[in-house]
């Protein structure tokens, strides 16, 4: 699922791409790729601008299958139980069958859906965006499409992340919300100092997460309380990758900051020159990230170094208003690395 885990930690148990030698294979969309990946089974599936959820051979980049949902697909499909989790923002949850894409529920909301599913003990647990329509996170039976419970937010919601028995979720209204995974009771909140568009990441006993202002948290995970913030020089759109001792996110400032998850110090700042809104990946003794112009990076996470990195668009001048560079999170498995680019394309890179 999204992030690699239900903690939405963005550590992949994989040796990664150490050395680059090139794409294994690309795959041509028909439009823009906004969502990240998920691979499994030998499957990666990703959503695009042009509604479609795509099924395609993780080995040789063959499409397996496609379904056209509504609306664009922007998040992160999930799989468990032999099921496909997957959203467009035309406001519709769809469980379709791993193997063939066949439907096996609809769970309509009626609001525009940004959120990535988070599949934990049977239930489907993924939230609403809204756009001045009431927002929800919603707790879905996985088998049956049944609603088990909801809450109710005054606006969007960010892909929610699940550890012991708790759900933890963004809002645009600026609050760090702590669900019930049972009941969805509120067990705490915390009101940060403006809209979270980042999804939160746990480690341990702490949950991480940025703000629009460029403010980055680390809350203790039991009570809500602060143990520590950051401020990056703009917005953090990028949801956090951690591990025991380090914390890695991305902003609109054009860098990606490496802090100490235990102290919130400074370890290293690397400077991308474009927007970091992708989600960073760990994957061995390095981190993998996108920037706004279209470049995939592999950095060293001591150091910072660049081990290597891939130009989607050597051939275009970005332009800021144009959405058309590599955004998506990048995803390994197996030693590949697997991305969508803004001119449709699908990279597995090896």
């Amino acid at each position: 699922m999204f992030r690699g885990d239900l903690r939405h930690s963005g550590v992949y148990e994989t040796a990664g791409v150490p050395e680059f030698h090139g794409p294994k294979w690309t795959f041509q969309a028909i439009s823009r790729i906004g969502s990240s990946a998920v691979v499994a089974n030998g499957t990666v599936f990703f959503g695009s601008q042009d509604s479609n959820l795509y099924a395609i051979d993780a080995a040789t980049g063959e499409e397996k299958w496609r379904v056209t949902l509504r609306g664009a697909v922007v998040s992160t499909p999930a799989v468990a139980g032999g099921m496909v989790i997957a959203a467009g923002t035309g406001g519709e949850i769809y469980a379709l069958d791993e193997q063939t894409g066949e439907r096996m529920w609809v769970f309509p909301t009626g609001t525009v859906i940004h959120s990535s599913p988070a599949v934990s003990d049977g239930i489907v647990f993924i939230g609403s965006t809204g756009y001045q329509r009431p927002t929800n996170m919603y707790a879905i039976d996985l088998l049956s499409g049944d609603l088990v419970w909801r809450h109710s937010t005054t606006q969007g919601l960010s892909s929610p992340a699940i550890d012991k028995g708790v759900v933890y979720v963004g809002s645009l209204d600026g609050k760090l919300i702590a669900l019930d995974e049972k009941t969805g009771r509120i067990v705490w909140q915390f009101v940060a100092d403006s809209p979270i568009r980042s999804s939160p990441a746990i480690w341990e006993d702490t949950v991480y997460f940025g703000t629009n202002l460029g403010n980055f948290y680390a809350l203790d995970a039991v009570t809500g309380e602060e143990k520590w913030s950051f401020s990056a020089a703009a917005g953090i759109r990028s949801s956090a990758a951690v591990t025991s001792d380090t914390v890695i996110f991305g902003s609109d400032d054009g860098r990606l900051y490496s802090l100490d998850s235990v102290t919130g110090e400074e370890k290293w700042v690397y400077d991308a020159m474009s927007a970091v809104w992708s989600s960073p990946a760990i994957a061995g003794s390095l981190v993998y990230f996108a920037d706004r112009s279209g470049t995939v990076h592999a950095l060293d996470i001591e150091t910072a170094g660049e081990q290597w990195s891939f130009d989607t668009f050597p051939h275009i001048i970005p332009v800021a208003s144009i959405p058309a560079a590599t955004m998506p999170s990048p995803v390994l498995s197996n030693g590949v690395l697997y991305f969508g680019g803004g001119d449709g394309l699908f990279y597995a890179l090896q």
